[in-house]
Order: C-alpha cells, then structure tokens, then sequence
C-alpha cells in the first residue's frame, strides 16, 4: 500500500472514528501538515535504525513505539461535522469543485458549483453552516470555506427581515440596528464571503 492509499482515523470531539486514505485526506491543510510530520518522523526513526544495528532487537522496539500512529485527533469538530467534512473532501477527490471566484454574480448556488455540491450544502440548518465553516477553517479545507460561506450569504440574503438575519447572526436589539433593505444584505454578505481565503492547492 502506498502512502497516498493509506488509511487514517481522524477522531472528533465526541470521539467518532472515521477512515479515510491519506490522500483524500490531504485536501486539509492541517491533515496534510500532521501527516508530513509524521512521514519525517517515521524517516528519522528508519535512519537511526540503519545506522546502528548493535541494539538489536529493544532498540527497534523502542522506535517503534515512538513512531506516530495513524490517528489524529481532531478536539474542534463533533462527530456530525466531521462527518460532512470527510464526506466532501472524498467527493471532491473524484470530482473537484468548480472554483468559487469573488465576487460573485449569480443569485443562486446552482450557476455557481455542480448539483452535487449544492445538494451538500442546500438543506443544511443554519447552525450546521456555521459549525462547517469553523471546521472547515480549522482543518484549513480551503474550497469547503468558500462553499459552506457561499452557502451561508446565500441563506442571509434569502431573508427579508432584519429581524431573522438579526437572529440568525445572533445580534441583540439594543447594540445594532439592521436596515431591512435588500442591498445593505447584499453588500454584508458579499464582504462576508470576500473575507474568507483564497483557495489553495493541496
């Protein structure tokens, strides 16, 4: 098996295993960082081993047991989360996204990705969103962020009343006053989705 085909578990928060090839797992740059650290390290351990024999069997023993294992935790993101993260970077490892380019144009998610990608994000709750764009900037999964930002605006600027936005965003009355015009919430969710980063290849 090659260390592209090699399988990891990645642990959530509520301790949820999830399997997945190191090379799907590699579109997150914190995966594709920890994995490198521990290919360096497995590296450094086979070196020492090499060069000096005379231990014999304790002394292979003992790097063994310091070599890393194939499991990363990952304490930021529950197990539902990390379950649509692992879900998109498998699917986006068959067939990429299209890159979401700023600004955007369009009014609706489908002229923008493919119909897969919309139904991933399309029938998500709000609080779901929000939790997915944490994780996906956690473990730095660049083409998730935007998707799952998009997706969020997409749904701000859906609602009419700034009171539900006002909800949705959890802004108290009495600190801020939102205007219930349509272009203020175009303009907050066009610089929303600006911020995010630019996509990155991995």
């Amino acid at each position: 098996m090659t260390d592209q085909d090699e399988l990891i578990t990645l642990i959530s928060s509520d301790e949820e295993r999830f399997e997945i090839s190191a090379s799907v797992a590699k579109l997150s740059g914190l995966i594709d960082t920890v994995i490198g650290v521990d290919s360096d390290s497995d590296s450094d351990s086979d070196s020492d081993s090499d060069s000096d024999s005379s231990g014999d069997g304790q002394r292979n023993s003992n790097l063994e047991n310091l070599r890393p294992q194939k499991e990363i935790p990952l304490k930021n993101v529950r197990g539902e989360i990390l379950a649509k993260v692992v879900e998109y970077c498998q699917h986006y490892h068959k067939e990429p996204m299209a890159e979401i380019k700023s600004p955007i144009t369009e009014c609706q998610l489908d002229f923008v990705v493919s119909p897969w990608y919309v139904n991933f994000v399309q029938h998500l709750k709000w609080k779901q969103l929000q939790e997915l764009i944490l994780a996906a900037n956690y473990m730095d999964v660049t083409p998730l962020i935007r998707l799952a930002v998009l997706a969020a605006s997409f749904q701000i600027h859906s609602h009419k009343s700034g009171h539900v936005i006002q909800k949705m965003v959890g802004i108290s009355n009495h600190n801020h006053h939102i205007h219930h015009h349509h272009d203020e919430q175009s303009d907050w969710s066009q610089s929303y989705f600006q911020a995010t980063p630019k996509p990155t290849n991995h």
